[in-house]
């Protein structure tokens, strides 16, 4: 059944049929509150059945006959009159409505005295006087009565009637302003410039219930865009809505957020169009609700992309609307939005295109000017066009057709068009277009593929990640002679690394960094155990790295020791490299005048930036609206980086040490020493000073985090060592250790 009368009206405007809408009105009949509502609908029944057959509106009539008989019951006299005024001018008069009337007439105003009056002045009990007529004179008193809201257009705004005199024959009126004023009934009736509020008018429900009001335009801040038409000729721009409720039934607080979710809301209400701008728009009421179906064009019409129009249709499509040709009429506004926009759409967007052609031809609606296979052979010609076609798809739903047309439309160069794209895929094609070439067994050009990706994984994340998915699942031979295990990880560790440096800028970083640790950590073990020495070293350095993901840096630490290699030779080796040295640990070091700089860095902050932003904050607050205000938002979203920089540099000063102060073994590699040493493949000669992440920006410095830095620290002169780096693996031979800045504990 039905819940709201509203609602069953727009399902009678969309069906033409009765049944459900009756069953919703009969329902509201057994409730006093919802009894005054379909008082308020009467005349929006008959407009809905106004085009409906004949049985229809016999339907309608003999519910708003029922409606007067039960007000009439209920002894809601001042409701039942009014409900008669429609009935008597859209459908037949009741039995002895005359009679009927006159009694209801007594009872409505038997406190007040006015029955008399009131029946004198209708005239009701003279033949030659139309029945309507007397029942708009009855009506129009019956609204005046102790407690009534009145509206003076003249000025004085809303006021409340607290004192009707019969004796007198004056109503007693006390405006929101102070003023007070005595009329005549005659007066008051005859006077165009004051009239009587419905209960639920806004102006009458911001007076006598703005809490009630409030916490309505809270759970339904459509309804209340209506209420703001209704008082305005049936239509309201942006500021007249902002006049009529900010801080007057919404707080200035709360007043950004609830006109925000308005806004969305009203777009698709079916007794609101929406006119103009779609951040400034203007509301118009309808005369009667939109049908689901007119509603579903409309709407798909007003989007403002192609994948907005498709996304939209989809939702229409998935209710029931009613009839074979309205879903017709829906794909064909999406088909003419796609051949209207063809043009621009191939040059800057064609992702977009691909969306409608591959979304109509799947809901049988296939066009003919443009084709998935036309989209597909167009990208062919241009380096990166098929990365940027698959890319800009909407939907999961969308870039798996597009993946599923390509074999068919493209048999003979599907394969090397997603080899050749993968790296520029996101993480959902990525992984989509890995999987159907797995299962294609194109596993030689999958290895070349992450051959590739594996010396730089930072620059493909997405598809690296989908790849040592494959890799870690069994999915891609891991053939003898290809990579090592050990490759494989170090992989993982760079990308996990890279992720976790720039989760800005990558999609889904978060997601893609869990994924990460569940693969080592639920496929690991048999890739340590096959692991030797040299690429045991080579992941305990990326452990090393802050900006390792904490829990893989502790699995990973864990996984090593397990495993370590316990010969002769790397026994040996693990000797001469000496304990753990002071600058591994959680402590970060730095020279005097590193920490001296960042300590003026933060100070620079928090005495400077911050109180200046705060005043940027300020003005912007000044300029009004802060839904539309740029200034505002760019403001706070200043605040919110510059007071994370602030804790973030707060809590390393409280965590650093002085590398001068520090004790270290002469002639090995530590931070805090200047270090010569030979490429042994090029031959050339290079010089760093292995300082504190604070130090780096002078020539020849870097931080001991540094990749090359944690490769040398501990070696002696004449070790020669792999060190791997961001650009690939290198061989080098130390050939000179010096003091840079450490205090010497044999000089004591």
């Amino acid at each position: 059944m039905m819940t709201s009368i509203e609602n069953a009206l727009k399902l009678l405007a969309d069906r033409g049929s009765i049944d459900e809408f009756a069953k919703a009105w009969r329902s509201a009949l057994g409730d006093e509150s919802e009894r005054t509502e379909l008082v308020k609908h009467l005349p929006a029944l008959f407009t809905a059945v106004e085009t409906a057959d004949r049985a229809t509106k016999a339907r309608a009539a003999e519910l708003a006959q029922e409606l007067f008989d039960r007000l009439e019951k209920e002894g809601e006299a001042r409701h039942a009159i009014r409900a008669l005024q429609t009935v008597a001018r859209k459908s037949t008069e009741p039995v002895d409505a005359r009679g009927r009337l006159k009694a209801l007439v007594e009872q409505a105003h038997a406190e007040d005295g006015l029955a008399s009056f009131a029946l004198q002045r209708a005239k009701l009990e003279d033949p030659a006087t139309a029945l309507h007529h007397a029942i708009d004179s009855l009506g129009e008193l019956a609204r005046w009565r102790e407690g009534a809201v009145v509206w003076h257009s003249a000025g004085w705004n809303e006021g409340q009637v607290v004192k009707v005199s019969s004796a007198a024959a004056e109503f007693e009126i006390h405006y929101v302003g102070g003023h007070k004023q005595k009329i005549k009934i005659e007066f008051a009736l005859n006077n165009k410039s004051i009239a009587v509020l419905e209960d639920s008018d806004l102006r009458a429900m911001r007076l006598k219930d703005k809490e009630g009001l409030r916490e309505h335009a809270e759970k339904d801040p459509c309804s209340v865009i209506r209420k703001v038409c209704e008082i305005h000729l049936g239509k309201a721009s942006t500021q007249i809505l902002k006049d009529e409720l900010y801080d007057r039934v919404i707080p200035a607080a709360k007043w950004n957020a609830w006109w925000k979710e308005a806004r969305a809301k009203a777009l698709n209400d079916p007794w609101l169009a929406a006119e103009g701008q779609p951040t400034r728009p203007t509301y118009a009421l309808r005369a009667k609700p939109v049908s689901l179906a007119d509603e579903a064009v409309e709407m798909v019409g007003r989007a403002l992309s192609l994948s907005e129009a498709i996304q939209r249709a989809r939702h229409y499509l998935s209710l029931d609307l009613g009839t074979a040709d309205a879903r017709a009429r829906v794909l064909e506004r999406v088909h003419k939005m796609a051949l209207r926009d063809e043009r621009l759409l191939r040059a800057t967007d064609p992702s977009q295109l691909l969306d409608a052609a591959l979304y109509l031809e799947k809901e049988g609606a296939p066009m003919t000017e443009i084709t998935a296979r036309s989209l597909f052979e167009q990208a062919k010609e241009k380096p990166g066009a098929f990365a940027h076609l698959l890319g800009g798809l909407s939907s999961p739903a969308s870039r798996k057709d597009a993946l599923d047309h390509m074999k068919a439309d493209l048999p003979d160069t599907w394969v090397a068009q997603l080899l050749g794209s993968m790296t520029s895929f996101g993480p959902e094609l990525a992984e989509a277009a890995v999987d159907r070439l797995v299962r294609a067994k194109v596993f030689d050009g999958l290895r070349e593929v992450l051959s590739s990706v594996l010396r730089k994984p930072e620059k493909a994340p997405a598809a690296t990640l989908a790849l040592l998915r494959a890799v870690f699942h069994r999915e891609i031979p891991m053939e003898k002679g290809w990579h090592g295990e050990g490759e494989v990880l170090i992989a993982l560790m760079r990308l996990a690394v890279a992720i976790e440096s720039r989760r800005r800028d990558i999609p889904k970083a978060a997601a893609m960094l869990r994924s990460l640790v569940q693969l080592a950590q639920s496929k690991g073990l048999p890739f340590f155990a096959a692991c030797s020495q040299p690429e045991l070293d080579g992941l305990t350095a990326y452990t090393r790295m802050p900006a390792l993901e904490p829990d893989l840096k502790t699995f990973v630490k864990e996984q090593i020791e397990l495993h370590k290699i316990h010969d002769a030779e790397s026994l040996a080796a693990a000797a001469a490299a000496g304990s753990a040295g002071f600058w591994e640990s959680a402590t970060t070091f730095s020279t005097e005048q590193g920490i001296a700089r960042r300590r003026e860095e933060l100070r620079v902050l928090t005495d400077v930036k911050i109180p200046e932003n705060s005043e940027a904050i300020r003005r912007a607050a000044g300029f009004g609206d802060l839904s539309e205000n740029a200034e505002w938002d760019a403001a706070m979203e200043e605040q919110r980086l510059l007071t994370q920089k602030a804790e973030e540099l707060s809590a390393e000063l409280k965590n650093c040490a002085d590398l001068s102060l520090q004790s270290f073994d002469p002639g090995v590699v530590t931070p805090g020493t200047r270090v010569r040493f030979v490429e042994l493949k090029s031959g050339n000669e290079r010089t760093v000073s292995i300082l504190g992440p604070w130090d780096i920006g002078t020539e020849g410095v870097i931080s001991y985090r540094a990749p090359l830095a944690l490769g040398l620290l501990k070696r002696k002169v004449g070790e020669e060592i792999e060190i791997e780096l961001p650009g690939g693996s290198q061989t080098v031979r130390v050939l000179a250790i010096e003091n840079h800045c450490l205090h010497d504990p044999s000089a004591m």
